[in-house]
């Protein structure tokens, strides 16, 4: 597998670019697979011959009716595939060694394609996701066949539900499990060269050489949730939560990465993340802002909180406010305070939250599973990031001095 293929989607300023811009990325893409995917089919059909130059970038552009630049991206898609070789001063030109399908591409065209949806939780992100896949397949001719491994609250086998689809007649799956940890190794022996090209929706990359991923950056949304503080002029962070899970630390990881590349010490980062699993957490019934609020309320009685704190999400957030508060303090006046997920009831508090990018996994998902359907053979990895929002609670009053704090003993 070719770990380079890598692709990224970047973050957005504010609320109103983050839409123009999501819109505008979800086009450009399947502008831009609409358009890799056709030149692949004629080159690798015959109708455009290996050492035959092609077109000018211009003149593609013209006949697809876009701009030079969707065009020269497309292209460039293929180059790395191997299917295309540019020669200085001459032009861009067909592969050599590229070898033709022995059936022609009009024939296995003719079937309808059939998708998979494995996901064990139906609301929430897993549902987000779904359904932007289903849109992309629906949109491209396809169909979809679900499978939930989590059906009517019971934990259903998930090599069972992957089974089920797969014996379904599906061409491809895509395997929804947005924060599971190693979500691959119970399963791994499902898979083998006879099980349909499997494309994992995750939270962390998925290490084989037989299936896809498409994962969410956790690290660099930790990276842009410190680096926003920086910014803000805190030179003091403390990353906060109620338990520890693979999110939590690579989100802390993240954040001490920008500590370090701003020129600071590691200590400029106080570590309070509680010392219990995200199983045990889990076991015990505890909700996460419940849990960070009284957390935060043992931490607030010996400790002055520094003027930028990270919560591992916005419940923990929010928990943290409600504790603040309770002895004076406020957000975006006393200190910043900045979630994860970006949650309904973070936007109606004004709390900054980094937007998990739930459509960028759907349509990523969607894309690597077409392009498997229509010849390419090649597992992928591909990584998408988070986007920042920024509201009240992180927007220190620069008036106020470098640290103004309620009057507390």
């Amino acid at each position: 597998m070719n770990d380079s293929k890598i692709n990224r989607i970047h973050p957005i300023s504010s609320d109103s670019e983050k839409l123009l811009a999501l819109r505008t990325d979800i086009a450009a893409i399947s502008t831009r697979s609409r358009i890799t995917e056709d030149l692949r089919t004629k080159i690798v059909s015959g109708s455009i011959l290996p050492g035959e130059l092609l077109p000018s970038r211009r003149g593609l552009a013209q006949e697809y009716g876009v701009a030079i630049g969707t065009v020269q991206s497309a292209i460039t898609d293929l180059i790395s595939d191997g299917l295309l070789i540019v020669r200085d001063r001459m032009g861009t030109f067909v592969a050599e060694n590229v070898k033709h399908l022995a059936v022609p591409m009009e024939t296995t065209e003719k079937r309808d394609s059939k998708f998979g949806l494995v996901l064990q939780q139906e609301d929430g992100w897993p549902a987000s996701i779904a359904r932007v896949v289903e849109q992309e397949v629906s949109r491209d001719g396809g169909m979809t066949l679900f499978a939930n491994a989590w059906p009517n609250g019971n934990k259903h086998p998930l090599a069972d539900a992957i089974q089920e689809v797969t014996e379904s007649g599906a061409d491809g799956i895509a395997i929804i499990l947005p924060m599971t940890d190693d979500p691959f190794g119970d399963i791994a022996h499902v898979f083998n060269e006879k099980t349909p090209h499997c494309v994992f929706i995750v939270s962390q990359p998925v290490l084989s050489p037989l299936v896809s991923c498409v994962y969410y950056d956790s690290r660099d949304a930790g990276y842009q949730a410190a680096q926003h503080l920086l910014r803000q002029g805190a030179r003091e962070l403390l990353f906060f939560a109620p338990c520890t899970a693979h999110w939590v630390l690579e989100r802390f990881d993240g954040a001490k990465q920008a500590i370090m590349h701003a020129g600071m010490q590691e200590s400029a980062l106080q570590n309070a993340i509680a010392p219990i699993s995200y199983a045990q957490f889990k076991e015990q019934g505890r909700a996460y802002e419940e849990a960070s609020y009284s957390e935060a309320k043992q931490y607030l009685q010996h400790n002055r909180p520094p003027m930028g704190i990270v919560a591992a999400n916005d419940d923990i957030a929010l928990g943290f406010w409600r504790a603040a508060e309770e002895i004076g303090l406020r957000p975006g006046r006393d200190f910043a305070l900045i979630g994860f997920d970006d949650n309904p009831k973070s936007r109606q508090k004004g709390l900054s939250s980094l937007h998990p990018p739930l459509e960028a996994l759907g349509l990523e998902a969607a894309r690597l599973l077409m392009q498997r359907r229509q010849g390419q053979i090649e597992t992928r990895r591909v990584c998408v990031r988070s986007c920042l929002t920024t509201r009240h609670s992180t927007h220190l009053s620069r008036a106020a001095g470098p640290r103004q704090l309620s009057a507390r003993t």
